[in-house]
């Protein structure tokens, strides 16, 4: 990475609400690297468990990093590739370096808990028993999505 370069980091998932978005929270350091946060600390990150279909496909600026660069969410539901081909189209389009941009799939940090938790919270409206479970799938989850996040500043902000 040059400097003063600004890169975009867009963490997508199924939905954009609680893989990418717990992804984004521990690129932005609003979650702890050692320490496994409470539930309610989880469910207090901007975006968790709120967004609905209507809401797939929408690019979310979640904040900067301490490198000033540009932290995004977005659901793609199960179509990862129709994302990245949509940005590398609007990239030539144009005439954004598609360098800027840093497309990560939090989907293999994904559980069962979540993502059952995640249908019966945002699909069925069932917030009560979804949330809880999609929290608790979250928490089992963070170490994986911490690992993938320190990849990705690892690898693409020091170059």
């Amino acid at each position: 990475m040059k400097d003063g370069e600004i890169l975009k980091f867009i963490y997508h998932c199924y939905g954009g609400t609680h893989s990418s978005v717990t992804a984004a929270a521990v690129h932005l350091g609003w979650l702890p690297w050692i320490d496994i946060p409470s539930p309610g600390v989880i469910q207090g990150i901007p975006h968790f468990d709120t967004q609905d279909s209507c809401n797939h496909g929408q690019i979310t600026f979640m904040g900067r990093d301490e490198n000033n660069n540009q932290v995004y969410i977005v659901g793609r539901r199960d179509k990862p590739q129709v994302l990245e081909g949509i940005l590398s189209e609007l990239s030539e389009s144009f005439n954004i370096p598609r360098q800027d941009f840093r497309l990560i799939n939090v989907m293999p940090a994904v559980n069962i808990s979540m993502r059952i938790g995640g249908i019966l919270s945002r699909r069925f409206k069932l917030v009560n028993l979804g949330r809880p479970l999609v929290t608790r799938g979250t928490l089992k989850a963070l170490p994986n999505i911490q690992r993938l996040v320190a990849n990705v500043k690892n690898n693409w902000e020091t170059k």
